[in-house]
């Protein structure tokens, strides 16, 4: 534990935001399908066509955005990620139908590459000691994964599964994310900046 709190603050808000994001994430995500039932007689392969194509776009793009990072820095491209998602899960809040929730799964997936990409290689420049690195890498994927299993809990738990107004809360978790981005990138020292 005493690693992690010396971890660079940037390394820790963009783990705390990984955590923060990825249970806000899973607390809507499993109830599109759902919805797309419900509400639309979708059959199972329409369905899996739609959130196949979001995890498609966001893995095929993944390197491309490692890439725009490394030309325009991790921070605009992560907070230009945070605040595509607010876009696309206020999208998937307000849409009526198939067509404006396939565009807003797919926008999703992308922007989540657009941050995951990027926040690998913040780790790996801002923290120089292999261990300590490797220790961060661990924390990410370890959060990233109590994330996932307790934001379907939290949905059921707060009776907000499958109801479509909560793509809404998770748009205000990315759009908190974002903010904290915004003002540890500004507070961190200008040796960790020349990448950002």
């Amino acid at each position: 534990m005493n690693q992690v709190s010396a971890f660079p603050a940037l390394v820790q808000i963009f783990l705390a935001g990984t955590f923060l994001t990825r249970t806000a994430f899973f607390m809507v995500w499993p109830f599109l399908a759902v919805i797309l039932l419900r509400d639309f007689r979708l059959s199972p392969s329409q369905i899996g066509s739609i959130l196949a194509g979001a995890s498609i776009a966001g893995s095929l793009m993944g390197f491309y955005f490692g890439n725009l990072s490394d030309r325009f820095g991790r921070r605009n491209i992560m907070i230009a990620g945070c605040l595509g998602s607010v876009v696309a899960f206020a999208m998937l809040a307000t849409a009526h139908s198939v067509l404006w929730y396939a565009i807003g799964a797919i926008i999703v997936g992308l922007c989540r590459s657009a941050i995951e990409s990027p926040g690998s290689a913040l780790i790996s420049e801002a923290i120089e000691e292999q261990s300590a690195r490797e220790l961060a890498f661990h924390a990410r994927y370890f959060l990233a994964n109590v994330g996932g299993a307790v934001g379907p809990l939290m949905g059921f738990a707060l009776w907000l599964a499958a109801q479509q107004t909560t793509f809404s809360l998770t748009a205000l978790a990315y759009l908190a994310f974002a903010g904290a981005l915004v003002i540890s990138f500004r507070w961190t020292p200008q040796t960790l900046t020349a990448y950002a």
